[in-house]
């Protein structure tokens, strides 16, 4: 299937915010288990990391992908592209409040690492699992910001490409339309020379 510029700019950024997306579980699982670990020792609040917000970006790509490249003759396709633009927009805002709450975390563990650990002269297993909640925190908060961007971004960009596909599926029902007019006049035309041409030749 060949596609055009819309059509390759969609696969490229939506590639990219899905990498994006996968990274962010990732990270995001990481630091739920790290906060589990240390928040006890450290009177710290619940885990942070922001995994739902790439499972609901996942998600939501999946159903658009599927409504834009499987079902688009379909009647119900509409719905189903709106369902997955719902579920994508779900994980871009989530994405952003987890960034906000990653960041606020990743402060707050920072102020506890320079309390506890900081002028600590024994190396403590649980500082470093500390150290290593805050750096994972700062990696999902800027995960969360590149997927808050890029999932604004591949919408417009997906919305572009819909467009283009619906003008140009217009246009091609425009030109059969005036195809078929076209053959129809000329039949007719065909048509009505006909008797003419018989009257000429009995009056020969």
């Amino acid at each position: 299937m060949k596609l055009s510029g819309k059509g390759l700019c969609t696969v490229f950024s939506s590639t990219l915010l899905f990498v994006c997306a996968l990274c962010e579980v990732v990270v995001g699982l990481r630091c739920v288990s790290l906060g589990s670990t240390v928040r006890a020792h450290f009177h710290l609040g619940a885990a942070a990391g922001a995994f739902y917000s790439g499972l609901l970006v996942g998600i939501g790509q999946v159903l658009l992908g599927s409504a834009l490249l499987c079902c688009l003759e379909k009647p119900g396709c509409r719905n189903f592209f709106l369902l997955g633009v719902v579920v994508f927009l779900l994980g871009v805002l989530t994405a952003f409040s987890g960034a906000v709450v990653d960041g606020d975390t990743a402060s707050l563990v920072e102020r506890k690492y320079s309390h506890y650990c900081f002028h600590s002269l024994v190396v403590n297993p649980a500082c470093e699992q500390l150290r290593d909640y805050q750096r994972s925190l700062v990696i999902s908060t800027v995960l969360s910001t590149l997927e808050c961007v890029l999932g604004l971004i591949n919408l417009v960009v997906i919305k572009r490409y819909k467009s283009a596909q619906f003008s140009r599926s217009r246009q091609c029902q425009s030109e059969r339309a005036g195809g078929i007019i076209f053959s129809e006049e000329r039949d007719c035309s065909s048509a009505d020379f006909q008797p003419v041409l018989l009257h000429q030749f009995g009056c020969f």
